[in-house]
């Protein structure tokens, strides 16, 4: 008997390759920011990177979801 899957699975759907483009994306200007803000010396600027990864852990848990 061949595998199955449930639920559609297998299937990767639009919403969830735009979820992992916009976790891409939201990833990359938090580590931009974080660098940018140790070069620089710009504690809003770390701040705001620190804040963006946590949009970036949420976007993790709906990618993996």
């Amino acid at each position: 008997m061949g595998t199955r899957t449930y639920f559609w699975q297998d299937e990767v759907r639009s919403g969830e390759r735009r979820t992992r483009i916009v976790l891409a994306i939201t990833a990359t200007m938090m580590v931009v920011e974080i660098v940018a803000g140790i070069l620089y010396g710009s504690m809003a600027l770390l701040a705001d990177g620190m804040h963006m990864g946590s949009h970036a852990a949420a976007l993790a848990i709906s990618a993996i979801a």
